[in-house]
Formats: C-alpha cells, sequence, structure tokens
C-alpha cells in the first residue's frame, strides 16, 4: 500500500469524523471527540487493508468512548432485531439510522467490531442473498443427465485416461469433478473450489453439458470480474468442446452458436438493459437461466451484494469457480475465502478440486506452490528450507523455478536488467521485422508478436519503488525507444506512444469496447508509417483494434502489478517481491498468485528476508460475513 494511498484514506476519514461531530445536537465533549477521531483512525486503516470493519480493542477505543458514540447518535450496538432488518431491507432503506454499528466481541476474544453503517448493511445483505441461495430445497436429477455424465466420463477415459493410467487412478483422480458436477445438478447454487490447472472449467462444461440434455433452451450467463478472465473462461470452454466428439458437447457447442451462451464481465452484465429496456435489478432479475461466476477471488463486497441482487433463486442457478489461495480483491472484503470455509454454512455447496492437471508431480511450480501455502503444515523453518531447496534443485523436470537474490536500495538490480533484456529479446526482435520490411503478411506479423510478448510477463507486487511496475517499465519502454531510434524511428521522447509500446487500459469504455485490464500493442500502419496518427492499439485476446488516439486512459504493461495478473497465465513469469522487507504485500496469496500465473518458469526477484515473511504471512481481512451467514434468517 502506498503512502499516497494511505494519507488519502487517513484525509477523508478525517474530514468524515469532523462532518460527523457536526451532526451531534449538542457542543460534543472531549470523550466524543476523541471517540470520534479513534474510529475515524481505525477505520482508515481498515479500509487501507481491504477490510469490511475494524477490529479495536478496549485500550483502542474505551467502553465509555464507545458509549459516548451511541449517545450521541453516530453508532448504534448491534443486536438480533438490527442482524435481521439489515438484511431483509429493500435497497432504498436506510438498515441502521446511525452512520456507525458497534457489535460486541464474544468468548475469548475482547474489543468490539466497527463498521462503517454501508458496509455492515452490505455484509448483511451479502449474507441474506447467499443463504437464500443455498437454503432451496434439493432438486432430482433425471436419468438423463445421468447418462449424459457417464458419457463424458467415457469420452474423458478415452482422451485423457486409457494410455497414461490404470482406470482405478482416472477414477480416484475425477472424483472431486464428478461430485462437483453432481452437486451443480442438485442444487442451484454451488461453489467450485480449486488452483491453477484442476480443471474447473472442465467440470462446468460437464455441468453445462448435463443441464442442457434436459433443458436445450437454457440462456447461460459466463460472468468475471475482467475481460481478460471473461474471455479467457469463453475460450477454454470452446477449447475443451472442441477436443470431445458433438455426442457428448452438443447442448453446449449448440448454446453458442444459438446465441445462448455469452460471456461479459459482472459490470457488463449488470449495466446492459434486457429486452424489457430496464437494466438488470431487483425487480427486473437477470434475464438467464445458468451464471457461472470464474475468478471468484477477485469479487469485492460490493460487486458481489450487486451481482446476486440482480439473480432471482428461483429462476438462476449460480455456479461460482475460484482460488481460495489467490489474492483476495483489490476492494473490501474476502467474500470467495469466507463462502469456501470447511466450517462454514456454505460449506454443503462447495467442491474442492485438489488433483492438478497443470502442476503435476514432476512440476517444480506446482512444488513451489505447495511449499508455499505449506500444505504439509511445517514449522516455519522447515518450510523456508523446503523452499530453499526446490530452487537449489537441479532435477529434470517439466517446467522450472529460480531464485533471484536481491539486496535494497539503489535501482533496478543488473541481475534484473540482464533478466529483462534476455527474456523480452525475441519480442523487441519480433517488432524490428517491420522496421526491416517483412516478407510475412501484416497480420500474420501481428498474431506473431502477440504470441510473442504473451510467453513472457513481469508480476511486480508493488506500483512504485525500485522494484516496481513503474520502474521496470520505464526501463523497457527506454529499451524500446533505443531500438526503434536506431532504425530510424522518431518516437517522441515527452510521450509515451511509439510502435510496439504495451499498453493496459485503466478506464472501461463500453462505446470503444475496451475496459480496465486489457492489455494490447501499438502497432504501425500496415503502409509502413511510424507517426503517432498512424498508430493501432491491438488487443489480442478479443482481436479487437482501435486507434491509438481514441483510447481511454492507460499505462505502458511489459510490467503489471500481480493484482492485475489474476485469470491469465504465461509461459515465463517473473515475480517481483516488495523492495521492503516489512512491505504489508509480502503475502502467501500474493507470492502463490504470481507463482501459478507461471506455466513453464517462474523467476523470483526480491530480498531473502522478504521471501520469508511471504511465506508466513497470510492475508488478514477483517469481517464476519461467516458469522452473518449463521444468524440471519430467511424469510420465505
Amino acid at each position: 500500500m502506498t503512502k499516497e494511498r494511505d494519507n488519502d484514506s487517513s484525509l477523508a476519514f478525517r474530514m468524515m469524523g469532523k462532518a460527523l461531530l457536526r451532526l451531534v445536537e449538542t457542543p460534543p465533549t472531549p470523550l466524543l471527540q476523541e471517540a470520534v477521531d479513534v474510529a475515524m483512525q481505525s477505520l482508515a486503516v481498515s479500509e487501507e487493508q481491504g477490510s469490511i470493519c475494524a477490529v479495536v480493542g478496549e485500550e483502542t477505543l474505551s467502553a465509555a468512548g464507545a458509549a459516548a458514540l451511541v449517545e450521541a447518535r453516530l453508532a448504534v450496538w448491534l443486536d438480533d432485531s438490527v442482524d435481521n432488518r439489515n438484511a431483509n431491507a429493500k435497497p432504498e432503506e436506510e438498515a441502521v439510522n446511525a452512520p456507525l454499528v458497534l457489535e460486541r466481541l464474544c468468548g475469548d476474544k475482547a474489543g468490539l467490531r466497527l463498521y462503517l453503517q454501508r458496509r455492515f448493511d452490505e455484509e448483511m445483505r451479502l449474507a441474506w442473498m447467499l443463504k437464500r441461495y443455498a437454503e432451496r430445497p434439493a432438486q432430482n436429477v433425471d436419468a438423463k443427465q445421468w447418462e449424459r455424465l457417464a458419457a463424458l466420463k467415457e469420452n474423458d477415459w478415452r482422451l485423457y485416461g486409457e494410455n497414461r493410467m490404470d482406470r482405478n487412478t482416472f477414477e480416484r483422480n475425477r472424483l472431486n469433478q464428478d461430485e462437483a458436477v453432481a452437486r451443480a445438478l442438485e442444487r442451484r447454487f454451488s461453489i467450485v473450489c480449486g488452483g491453477p490447472g484442476t480443471g474447473k472449467t472442465t467440470t462446468v462444461v460437464r455441468m453445462l453439458e448435463c443441464l442442457l440434455v434436459s433443458r436445450p433452451s437454457l440462456r447461460i450467463a459466463l460472468a468475471a470480474p475482467t475481460g481478460k478472465a471473461a474471455g479467457r473462461m469463453m475460450q477454454s470452454i470452446r477449447n475443451s468442446i472442441e477436443s470431445m466428439p458433438r455426442t457428448v458437447s452438443d447442448g453446449v457447442a449448440r448454446a453458442i452458436e444459438e446465441g445462448r451462451l455469452i460471456e461479459r464481465t459482472i459490470h457488463k452484465w449488470l449495466v446492459t438493459p434486457q429486452e424489457s429496456g430496464y437494466k438488470p435489478s431487483a425487480a427486473e432479475p437477470l434475464n438467464v437461466d445458468v451464471i457461472v461466476i470464474d475468478e471468484a477471488s477477485m469479487i469485492d463486497i460490493r460487486l458481489a451484494v450487486q451481482l446476486f441482487g440482480v439473480l432471482d433463486p428461483d429462476r438462476t442457478r449460480v455456479i461460482v469457480l475460484g482460488d481460495k489461495h489467490q489474492l483476495s480483491a483489490v476492494g473490501p472484503g474476502a467474500v470467495f475465502a469466507d463462502m469456501c470455509r470447511p466450517d462454514g454454512v456454505l460449506n454443503d455447496c462447495v467442491s474442492r478440486l485438489t488433483v492438478s492437471h497443470r502442476f503435476s508431480a514432476d512440476s517444480m511450480i506446482g512444488r513451489l506452490a505447495a511449499a508455499v501455502n505449506n500444505e504439509r503444515g511445517l514449522p516455519e523453518a522447515e518450510q523456508q528450507e523446503a523452499v530453499e531447496e526446490l530452487f537449489r534443485c537441479d532435477e529434470q523436470a517439466k517446467d522450472r523455478v529460480a531464485w533471484h537474490g536481491l539486496r535494497r536500495g539503489g535501482g533496478l538490480a543488473k541481475s534484473l536488467k540482464a533478466w529483462l533484456d534476455k527474456a523480452f529479446r525475441p519480442y523487441f526482435d519480433e517488432l524490428e521485422k517491420w522496421t526491416d520490411g517483412m516478407e510475412q503478411p501484416y497480420d500474420v506479423w501481428v498474431k506473431s508478436l502477440w504470441n510473442c510478448l504473451n510467453k513472457t510477463r513481469v508480476l511486480a507486487a508493488q506500483r512504485k519503488g525500485t522494484t516496481s511496475v513503474e520502474a521496470v517499465n520505464a526501463y523497457l519502454c527506454e529499451t524500446l525507444r533505443e531500438r526503434l531510434e536506431t532504425k530510424g524511428i522518431e518516437t517522441y521522447r515527452n510521450v509515451d506512444l511509439m510502435p510496439g509500446l504495451v499498453v493496459i487500459i485503466r478506464q472501461n469504455n463500453d462505446v470503444l469496447g475496451v475496459y480496465n485490464g486489457d492489455v494490447g500493442i501499438l502497432l504501425p500502419d500496415p503502409d509502413g508509417r511510424s507517426n503517432r496518427a498512424g498508430l493501432t492499439a491491438y488487443f489480442g485476446d478479443s482481436g479487437k483494434r482501435l486507434p491509438a488516439a481514441l483510447l481511454p486512459e492507460y499505462e505502458p504493461a511489459f510490467a503489471m502489478t500481480i493484482h492485475q495478473s489474476q485469470g491469465s497465465e504465461y509461459d515465463q513469469v517473473a515475480v517481483l517481491l516488495p523492495g521492503d522487507d516489512e512491505s504489508e504485500l509480502a503475502t502467501r496469496e500474493l507470492l502463490y498468485t504470481g507463482i501459478t500465473r507461471a506455466k513453464r518458469s517462474v523467476h523470483v526477484f526480491g530480498a531473502k528476508a522478504t521471501l520469508n515473511r511471504a511465506m508466513v504471512t497470510t492475508t488478514r481481512r477483517q469481517g464476519a460475513l461467516t458469522e452473518r451467514l449463521r444468524t440471519v434468517r430467511v424469510d420465505r
């Protein structure tokens, strides 16, 4: 978290505190002023940490201070009646008539939870909506659906099992997937949790095939937090059905052909008018029979409330996919992790896929990810030694991992610059085919350039600093500039607008059809012009091309944050840990997410102390969604 953001957040909450004191009918006492200051400071910190609420001890906010907040009508104590009034409140109603909500912690926990009213309302409403779905009665699965599942299993045996393993091993490896399909057929709400390569998309295809065999006309929505994730899910589904004979993939294939299976970002689903002319709402629920929500770990509580608020549990079946070990959303809450808790109310809805087909036993990346997650439950020292051993290991494997120790201070390290030069040389060489005169057609070259780019990506924990997104982008932009200038291409040094520049869109634009997180390359015109007016942005994931002058806000993107990389995968990845050993960004989830974006090799750069800190530091976001799910009542 940058100091600039921290200062902005603290300032905003200090201003809020002053505004709250002006609401008090009588002159505020010193005790009340102190209580408001403490509450605002605590909420500012919790907001920066991505929490739903702040947990404060009596040494931070005294009982007398809390009582003063309540007496001044700036806060209300949470009780059962408020609990359920909030959950069932209509969106336009104010759930609690106070800007702050206080909740006493019970048992061994000391202190209290402190909420902004809107955050508390979001938590309560989401708990109510999820429980409303989870408590829907089980449905009968008809014989045709079981027959289709059996046919899909036999097809998988012929494709993936028959010549690779015995039947018992095959059955054991896919047991969890079959259970997930059965759960999705029986329930209107199901959650599939699994790491990279565990078959989440393949499992979804089986679910949809079995549902479509009984209701061929189903309308199906594919939704994800980003355009890249949504597009990748659709492409994965297409790849999956292309590997199957039409006899077992007929339903999904026809749904795609007839436009009944559509992928969009969650935001796009929420804002697109329906046949009625109205956007989806509680009064006009989303007109789909099934919605598949991918990369759910990226969904914050605000987006979850918006999405579930437009779904009708009597009509729409919900299938949620994600990896609970990945980074939580940039916004508040850890919604997916809370939904997947083994001791939670939703546990009967959760299927856990544990067999990775990408990171098998001979995968160094898979073994490193497991060690970082400490799946064996080792003491800290033994876990660190296990990770170091993997980095030292030179055995033959289908992929590789490497560690590059960096010292603190200074600019980009020489070892990192050397790696960047080598890793991006194929991309720059491919780009220079344009300046040297190409023999291949322009469109073929464009796709080749995109493929070169997508083989390598730099993922950094920090936006600013010595080992950051900005530092790497500055270095590679300068490298690109120098290579272009040696070819006589003018690059306008005061503007980051030149052929070969990799960009990431930072602002949604429905008119242009590009969205926050979309990555593209700035290309020259086919006729060879190199001036700025001739540049076109090519977005390889969608195939879209736009004049560079029309692009909404964007940034260079040779490197991106690890958060931005979620939902993506690349052959070769460099993971840059925070430059500060004490950075709060150095977490297990961040390291795991960065590592698992790689398919063939991952190179981790950072100080040894930072690596060790990341392995033992888990992200903790304060909130009580799991508790709300236990206590909230759903009126039928």
